[in-house]
């Protein structure tokens, strides 16, 4: 696993995106 934070990140905000748009 390679800079699972980052990974963790990158989703919350994909998810936040979808949720605002």
């Amino acid at each position: 696993m390679i800079e699972d934070d980052r990974y963790c990140e990158d989703i919350s905000n994909q998810l936040l995106k979808k949720l605002v748009t």
